[in-house]
């Protein structure tokens, strides 16, 4: 009877420890983050954005919706292309004037792929055939760029950020499939050997990724910080 009472009553407060931010009867289509937040998934806010949730999020997520040999996750695909990005613009001496710009560069390519913590990673495929999925995404996208204040340069990244995120995924496809349709390579283009030497696609564990996914963020975040004209702040 005991056991039953004290069943009882832990059932009459379910949110009890949640975080609740906003009333619960303000919002819609809502649902809860690995941190607590319970916020809307069609109306995203900045002060919703949290990079502990992108972190965990996208190291759970799959890429290529699970149809590859092994895990591999968003948070390890996105630590890849700020790799890559950052060795591109670096051989091509396309860096920018200032190291401040160059570090904000540096952590756009690390946060692209952001919006997919809170949407999900659609496969391009179904993303451009269901309707709403890629203006969900740009919400999604611009709360981003709002919280970390990077102007448009998530919802209208550059070419660079383009560039580096096909060359990451020509060189997952040749990693992750045993046969890769030669369909691939009339779209996409093949990875060079400098390609290959940039990156190891080593399939992190969930743990792994997320660790190494907001240690890089960190010392972007930091690096940044401590490069702004106002001197170290405190970033969200």
């Amino acid at each position: 009877m005991a056991e039953l009472k004290k069943s009882s009553q832990s059932s009459q407060s379910p949110l009890k420890g949640v975080c609740l931010e906003t009333p619960i009867a303000e919002l819609t289509n809502w649902f809860q983050t690995y941190t607590g937040k319970l916020i809307s998934v069609t109306d995203p806010k900045p002060e919703d954005v949290d990079v502990v949730d992108v972190a965990h999020a996208l190291s759970m997520t799959c890429r290529f919706g699970g149809h590859c040999r092994d895990f591999y996750s968003v948070a390890e695909h996105s630590v890849h292309v700020c790799e890559i990005g950052t060795a591109i613009r670096s051989h091509l001496n396309m860096t920018y004037p200032s190291t401040i710009e160059n570090t904000r560069h540096s952590l756009v390519l690390l946060l692209h792929d952001a919006a997919e913590a809170y949407v999900g990673d659609l496969i391009t495929p179904l993303k451009r055939n269901l309707l709403g999925a890629k203006a969900l995404e740009t919400k999604w996208l611009r709360a981003i760029e709002q919280r970390f204040d990077l102007g448009t340069a998530l919802s209208d990244p550059e070419e660079s950020v383009k560039q580096a995120d096909l060359c990451a995924l020509s060189i997952e496809i040749l990693s992750l499939y045993d046969r890769a349709d030669p369909i691939w390579w009339s779209k996409f283009k093949p990875p060079t050997i400098l390609d290959l030497d940039q990156v190891s696609i080593d399939c992190w564990s969930p743990a792994e990724a997320r660790r190494k996914f907001l240690r890089l963020f960190t010392q972007l975040r930091d690096r940044l910080e401590g490069l702004r004209p106002e001197g170290p702040g405190k970033q969200p």
